[in-house]
């Protein structure tokens, strides 16, 4: 009986050995290791399994430093991208281990090129190696936090091209051999993937087809493309209101559905009066309860419409209510959308200080202490003709040049330039391109800092309100334009002169009080300086260049930056200035509200937020005056000299005389 057993068990352990392995490929939150395997030393690709064989290896007799070899190797991910996974900004690692040996114990190690494709992200490194002096151990090839290329897009889609391809030179006979099955891998830290075939759990749901349901059941599904999804249910008889909460999945704003808002008919196609809308984007989760005052109970059926080439990942619930209660009427909506000022502050607000003066007490003072000098010479008898008709008018024009230097200075600092914009402009700059962004389906159109690109010069006067220590040596400036700004009006101003229509204006509120507040905060947490600006007036002055940009997986916010800021040290305070969560609430029940709540991030503070040049108030006004307080008095001292002594002078004459 106990060899039966083993014959089985041995013969069960063949056939799986025997038994064709699932190679699978693909990018995902949970799969993000690809791993470098060969089935054969002329079958490679990129897989999530540890499969195929150890290693690859080749002896290389031809090569020499005047015929050198290149070796090519390529590991293309088999079987291709099924769904559709969001490109991370950093790579984690990528591991090569290969091994050049050229006699029994002695290695080689030439420089190694890899380029990682990601569908629209093509990336290429150079590693360099020790070719001089060979080792005796060899060691592998390591890439960790590098930056990839997003500026093609970060959206890599079902069948797009992922392939590693590792390139190598060598100048001797050598043997190279790549080590496989888990040694040689990457880490790409994918946030997010779609497989639309894994989500469409509501099918069939169609406008012939619907599904039923009850009132209080949870119900999820998903609008692959231009899916119709419809349920019908009926509300019972004592029901005079229904009410909807529905909550949409993270979802990139390159395929995002814009917020659909389900229609509510009978199952004979009699439509119920329009809802009362709440929109709420609480980080990437987009909520919306609907309201309708219902006309008829029975045989309810309610559709949710997509669009072509565009997904959304939904959960709802239908819920009966008696008329007048919930929280999503006018009068229960909380209208808070002013800018919350001193979010973006460091140091310590309430020691307020004063910004530089414009130096009029200096100014009068240098003309009041030339006074006395002045009137002594005037007084006295001109020792020549010139010192009073020329010398004394010309020492005090010096005088009263170097008294007006600053005062010039402050009131031409204060005057607008025409190249100069005003916030109120940025804000309605930055509206307009989130409009333009939706019309054109281009998120990454108005993902710029206030919707700069690349290459634009960012041009603003701000007068200072107050300014206060950030702790660390240098300056917060506080400004009148960023106190108490009111969102929601210029949200709303843009929005009825946009011409989107329902669907596209929800997703423009929500984009523009996020994209808005982000920019407010960034503009605010900016204003720091090593020196107390000159006067009530600040100048901006940044030329703005591409940046990786900070976000989430529906959209990327600050993809500008300013050029004199360190790429790395950008990203240094951009990952921690971004909020922890923003809110952002529409109610679209009667009258024009948003609500916005900002949960800020503790990790920024003074010490990560950079020295940015270009922010400036009024011209020092010291040199100029140095130049031309050294020019009147030293005129007037010359002056003083030259009457004293010709004074003396004429007195001892006097006194031979006599």
């Amino acid at each position: 009986m106990a060899g039966r057993i083993r014959g089985v068990l041995v013969t069960m352990a063949l056939i799986l050995l025997l038994a064709p392995v699932t190679i699978t490929g693909e990018l995902g939150p949970v799969d993000n290791r690809l791993n470098l395997t060969c089935s054969d030393e002329q079958t490679c690709q990129l897989s999530n399994l540890m499969i195929g064989i150890d290693s690859i290896s080749k002896q290389e007799n031809g090569a020499s430093p005047f015929s050198p070899e290149i070796i090519r190797l390529e590991f293309l991910m088999s079987p291709p991208q099924e769904g559709h996974a969001l490109i991370p900004e950093i790579l984690e690692t990528l591991v090569i281990e290969l091994e050049i040996e050229e006699d029994p114990g002695t290695y080689l190690r030439p420089d190694l090129n890899i380029i990682l494709a990601l569908g629209p992200s093509t990336n290429e490194w150079t590693i360099q190696g020790q070719s001089e002096n060979p080792m005796t151990e060899a060691e592998d090839y390591r890439l960790e936090d590098e930056s990839l290329d997003l500026s093609n897009g970060r959206l890599l889609s079902p069948g797009d091209l992922v392939q590693i391809t590792l390139t190598f030179e060598i100048d001797r006979p050598v043997t190279w051999k790549l080590e496989l099955k888990g040694n040689s891998y990457v880490d790409i830290p994918v946030q997010w993937n779609l497989i639309p075939s894994q989500v469409d759990v509501d099918e069939p749901s169609s406008m012939s087809e619907p599904v039923n349901i009850e009132i209080g059941e949870n119900v999820n599904g998903a609008l692959i493309e231009a899916d119709i999804d419809c349920f019908t249910f009926s509300a019972g008889e004592r029901a005079e209101e229904l009410r909807i909460h529905i909550e949409w999945s993270p979802m990139p704003a390159e395929i995002a559905v814009p917020v659909p808002q389900p229609q509510l008919t009978t199952t004979q196609g009699v439509r119920q009066p329009a809802p009362s809308v709440q929109t709420t984007e609480r980080g990437d989760i987009i909520e919306s309860t609907l309201r309708w005052k219902l006309s008829e109970r029975a045989n309810l059926r309610i559709c949710i419409e997509g669009e072509e080439g565009r997904f959304g990942i939904y959960s709802w619930i239908a819920e009966e209510i008696l008329s007048g209660s919930g929280a999503n009427e006018a009068s229960d909506f909380e209208l808070d959308a002013n800018w919350p000022t001193g979010t973006g502050w460091v140091g310590t607000p309430e020691e307020i200080v004063g910004s530089q003066g414009s130096g009029g007490i200096v100014s009068l003072g240098l003309i009041l202490f030339s006074l006395l000098p002045t009137r002594w010479i005037f007084l006295r008898p001109a020792a020549f003709s010139w010192s009073k008709k020329i010398g004394l008018p010309i020492a005090l024009i010096f005088i009263l040049l170097s008294a007006s230097v600053a005062p010039t200075l402050l009131a031409t600092s204060n005057l607008p330039d025409s190249e100069e914009r005003g916030l109120d402009d940025l804000i309605d700059k930055r509206l307009d391109a989130i409009v333009t962004s939706i019309e054109n389906g281009d998120p990454d159109f108005s993902n710029g800092f206030f919707a700069t690109v690349p290459g634009e010069r960012f041009r603003l006067r701000l007068h200072v309100d107050g300014i206060h220590p950030t702790g660390d040596g240098r300056y917060q400036i506080q400004t009148e334009e960023l106190k108490d700004i009111d969102i929601d009006q210029a949200i709303f101003d843009a929005m009825r002169t946009s011409g989107l229509d329902q669907g596209e204006q929800v997703l423009f509120v929500l984009q523009a009080g996020r994209l808005l507040s982000l920019d407010l905060l960034m503009l605010e947490a900016s204003l720091v300086v090593k020196e107390l600006p000159i006067g009530d007036v600040i100048h901006i002055d940044w030329t703005m260049i591409e940046s990786a940009g900070q976000g989430s997986v529906n959209d990327r916010a600050w993809m500008t930056r300013p050029a004199t800021v360190d790429s790395n040290n950008w990203a240094r305070f951009t990952t921690r200035l971004i909020p922890e969560m923003i809110s952002i609430s529409y109610c679209d029940c009667g009258l024009d509200a948003v609500d916005v709540s900002i949960r800020t991030n503790l990790l920024h503070t003074a010490e990560i937020t950079p020295d940015i040049e270009g922010i400036r108030g009024a011209s020092d006004p010291t040199p100029m005056m140095l130049i031309f307080t050294t020019l009147g008095y030293g005129t007037l001292l010359v002056l003083l000299s030259v009457t004293w002594y010709s004074e003396k002078a004429a007195r001892k004459v006097a006194e031979n005389y006599v």
